[in-house]
Parts: structure tokens; C-alpha cells; sequence
């Protein structure tokens, strides 16, 4: 993977550190964006290797970018998808939109380290 970035889908500011702390461990940038104008601008900047998406973050905008991705996304770009174990409908949604792998946010929080390993 070399070095990279990491784009976090997201509008909550909790996690920011813990993940910007793990992407740097592993020598990736990390970008948080959140607006869809926000994200396909630093998409178009290059050099994605890994997007991260907030399920529990405002629907309308994970939906739109997991969805426009479809035909834009480079085979080098993993999506990662992570949210409430308890709503099974939410990540089933955010697996048929094409996410790559869709994580409970505990296995998120447990595997962070392993999820931003570059390789």
C-alpha cells in the first residue's frame, strides 16, 4: 500500500484521534470529511489507500459517497464500514452498497490497529 491516505466519512469528532493516532502509527495520512463535496475533493487529491465510514454519521452523505464510488473507486482503495452491532440492517444497507468489509463498531475499536495496516 505505501504511503497513503485514510478518508474518514464521518461527522463525529470521537474517534478522530484514536484513528489519526493508528494511521500515522502505520505512516498514512488521515483526512476527515464531512460533507460529500468535502469528500470527493480530498478523493481527487489522490493517493486513498483505505475509506473509512462512520455508519452512526449522517446517512444521507455515507450512503451517497459508498454509492458513488462504485464506478470511481480504484482498485488499490478499500472501504471500510463500521456501526451499532445491534442495527443489522444498517450494515447489511452498508455491505449491498458495495463496501468492502462492514465491522461492528467494538470489532472496529479492537481490530483498529490490524484495519490501518498497511498491506
Amino acid at each position: 500500500m505505501g504511503q497513503g491516505r485514510v478518508l474518514l466519512v464521518s461527522t463525529n469528532l470521537f474517534f478522530v484521534p484514536r484513528i489519526h493516532g493508528a494511521a500515522a502509527a502505520n505512516g498514512l495520512g488521515l483526512r476527515m470529511t464531512t460533507s460529500e463535496a468535502d469528500f470527493w475533493k480530498a478523493y481527487a487529491e489522490g493517493d486513498v489507500s483505505l475509506i473509512l465510514v462512520d455508519l452512526e454519521g449522517e446517512k444521507g452523505l455515507w450512503t451517497k459517497v459508498v454509492s458513488g464510488l462504485k464506478p470511481e473507486r480504484k482498485a488499490v482503495t478499500k472501504v471500510i464500514a463500521f456501526g451499532p452491532h445491534a442495527d443489522v440492517a444498517l450494515l447489511e444497507e452498508a455491505r449491498a452498497l458495495g463496501c468492502d468489509q462492514v465491522l461492528s463498531k467494538n470489532q472496529f475499536n479492537k481490530d483498529l490497529a490490524k484495519v490501518l495496516k498497511p498491506g
